[in-house]
């Protein structure tokens, strides 16, 4: 008999009858998790034998799945251990016949074995079931190539290429090479140099040990797939979250009829977010942070000037060089500030953004649309000439510190007029690229679906009875529910509503919301409040009350707060900095900021991780942040700023990974760090980095 079976029941037992007010949710209820958790990273580091220990670990302590088994088989195959990577496969394919990963598996056994037609047949049953899988498809043109049938073998290659370099990135560029050599062999020397021409260059934006024959083998079939803890909520008692005021600073010598818009950003690279606001009505201004809750005006030291007024902001390393410039947005034009070092300079000449001209309420989003390693920028409510109506607009960057609009070729010319407002984005359907969310003025939603870096295809998204229309809607995008998919919260003009993704497929409103009514300019935001791990909702009403909404027992419900403040405004920043507990910023349109930290819980786990990309955009946009530790998971979204986690009482982490917008994937297995921590990935020689703090609030660390 395996205990390991019985122990979620026997621990439930002792935390309702002996214990009863210990949180179920901090305990690893299912014992294989963390070895499935280790596993994963394992492998996807290349430590095969490692990860084949802690696979078969999950086989002793559990009934495994055939996903187990598959995963045992994977680690056991690129460890050379054949034998046993059969009988795993052949377990997993008994328990569930039409799992398309044992076909891939079997194939590439084969193949290593030499056993081709074997090899062909398995893997070709795989293409039948998902011909746009580029990973298969190599795999099928490297067998071919090994039995001489050279013609199949470069269509098969053929397949790959027709799929473009974003899409099959690294299969794309080996493919790239094996058809040149095909050409070059049937003595076709021109079309041979066109695709060496092609694949030199592209062989710099991939690392170079994703070309490896390991790597070539691994694809979305060959994916170390594990379950996601069963864990509903916390189940304890909910902790009263407390913030005080800690401060405030002047943007504006003068009210205005709206908050202004605050960008965010680390403009001089010292590790601490930084802000700039947009103010409508007035001069809008740079605000440096220096720490323990302080922030001075910069505005002219850093070489902006008078900026004059603004309607939005964004912080974007447009030439990843480490230093964010900055763009701001105006209602008659826009402007583009280099960043060299810390300091600004006026490059809006040639840059292609200083006839851009956007409406008050537009959003600007950060995105490396096509994957290119080059940040993009989209934006809506853009004035159109003639009287025209406001439009989104997508403008990609050159590669030369210039953008053009693409937005006719990516298929936003023909969106209808509903008078777009609110932008974000995430990669809604687990793709790999970059999807966008809009939301218009009444109660319009649409969701603009990447297509491979190519195009946007728009899907409408029903919003619910509990959003209204109004101006100045806005979106939070988490993993709310922690199933592994992007979540987004909607709120406007006395109503909001939250959009649960459903696998991919689409988003629809969450039921059996609480009623609560936020005001109109930004009276809401995704923060951890109570710092349990789970990300929150804080709003404020039109009369400056805050409401706290936890996700808890698979439902929303309002949770108890301590919060007040003297007046309304946006809930601009959330975890500003916790290494000074400041959480919270409320912009007001009285042209004063205040700044809150939470006192508490007094004490709380917390890493705070900085992703500085390299052959992906420096910023890491884009980049997916994921921890888990048994059956504790959260994952998160960059948008080029630091990202915490709390980690809900936990000390310690099975793995922190990072999927990087190029799709390279990086795991740092069991995590105790202390202090300030840095990681260079060795999945290429020149590695993306994670800056990490890990800490407790209270206490100087662990």
């Amino acid at each position: 008999m395996r205990i390991g079976r019985f122990f979620p029941l026997l621990l439930s037992f002792l935390c309702v009858f002996l214990f009863p007010a210990c949180d179920l949710s901090e305990q690893d209820v299912s014992p294989g998790q963390s070895h499935r958790n280790l596993g994963k990273g394992y492998y996807e580091q290349g430590e095969y034998d490692r990860a084949a220990a802690e696979f078969l670990e999950v086989l002793k302590l559990e009934d495994g799945t055939a996903r187990d088994h598959f995963n045992a088989g994977m680690a056991l195959l690129q460890s050379g251990d054949y034998d046993r990577a059969l009988g795993s496969f052949t377990t997993a394919q008994q328990l569930d016949p039409d799992l398309p990963a044992v076909d891939f598996g079997f194939g590439v056994l084969h193949k290593r074995l030499q056993r081709y037609p074997d090899a062909l047949r398995a893997l070709q049953r795989v293409a039948a079931r998902d011909p746009d899988d580029p990973c298969t498809w190599f795999n099928i043109g490297a067998v071919y190539f090994s039995m001489n049938r050279f013609e199949e073998a470069g269509e098969a290659f053929g397949k790959v290429l027709a799929m473009g370099f974003p899409a099959a990135q690294n299969f794309y560029v080996s493919s790239l090479f094996r058809q040149a050599t095909l050409l070059t062999r049937q003595e076709k020397p021109e079309e041979a140099r066109e695709l060496f021409a092609e694949f030199e260059p592209l062989r710099e934006q991939v690392p170079s040990v994703s070309l490896t024959p390991s790597a070539l083998e691994n694809g979305r079939h060959s994916e170390i797939v594990i379950p996601l803890p069963s864990e509903d909520a916390p189940l304890g008692r909910p902790v009263t979250p407390q913030f005080s005021a800690a401060g405030s600073l002047r943007f504006a010598e003068s009210p205005c009829d709206e908050p202004p818009a605050v960008a965010q950003g680390d403009y001089d690279g010292d590790g601490r977010v930084d802000l700039f606001f947009s103010n409508p009505c007035g001069p809008s201004r740079l605000f440096r942070n220096g720490g323990e809750g302080s922030f001075s005006d910069v505005t002219g030291e850093a070489g902006l000037g008078e900026p004059g007024a603004s309607v939005g902001a964004a912080f974007i390393d447009h030439e990843n060089q480490g230093f964010p410039s900055l763009v701001i947005l105006g209602e008659n034009t826009s402007r583009l500030y280099l960043n060299r070092d810390g300091r600004f300079t006026d490059e809006s000449a040639g840059s292609g953004l200083n006839n851009v001209a956007v409406r008050r309420g537009s959003s600007s989003v950060i995105l490396d649309f096509d994957n290119d390693g080059q940040l993009d920028l989209l934006l809506t409510g853009v004035r159109g000439g003639n009287g025209e109506a406001s439009r989104v607009s997508l403008y990609r960057n050159s590669g030369d510190g210039s953008f053009v609009d693409v937005s006719s070729q990516v298929g936003l010319d023909s969106l209808a007029s509903s008078d777009w407002q609110a932008a974000d984005f995430a990669d809604f359907d687990n793709d790999g690229f970059s999807d966008v969310l809009l939301i218009g003025r009444g109660v319009s939603a649409l969701l603009l679906r990447n297509q491979g870096g190519e195009r946007f295809l728009g899907a409408p998204v029903a919003l619910g009875s509990s959003m209204r229309g109004g101006d100045s809607p806005r979106i939070q995008v988490e993993d709310f529910d922690r199933d592994g998919w992007f979540d987004a919260m909607v709120s406007g003009e006395g109503g909001y509503t939250i959009l649960a993704n459903r696998q991919g497929e689409r988003l629809e409103p969450a039921g059996d919301l609480p009623l609560v009514a936020p005001h109109g300019r930004g009276g809401a935001l995704a923060i951890d409040a109570n710092a349990d791990g789970w990300i929150d909702l804080l709003f404020q009403d039109a009369a400056g009350g805050f409401h706290l909404l936890g996700y808890r027992r698979g439902g929303w419900e309002e949770m108890p707060l301590e919060l007040a403040a003297e007046a309304t405004g946006s809930l601009a920043a959330g975890d500003l900095d916790p290494r000074d507990s400041i959480h919270l910023l409320l912009a007001g349109a009285d042209g004063s900021a205040r700044l809150y930290q939470r006192t508490s819980p007094a004490r709380s786990n917390w890493l705070t991780v900085h992703l500085k990309g390299d052959k992906s955009n420096r910023q890491g946009v884009g980049a997916v942040l994921e921890a888990k530790a048994g059956n504790f998971y959260q994952k998160r979204w960059s948008r080029g700023l630091p990202i915490t986690i709390f980690t809900g009482g936990r000390d310690r982490l099975d793995v922190l990974r990072v999927t990087w917008s190029n799709a390279v994937i990086q795991n740092e297995p069991r995590w105790t760090p202390r202090g300030h921590w840095k990681s260079s990935s060795p999945i290429a020689k020149r590695a993306p980095a994670l800056f990490s703090t890990f800490g407790t609030e209270g206490a100087s660390g662990f």
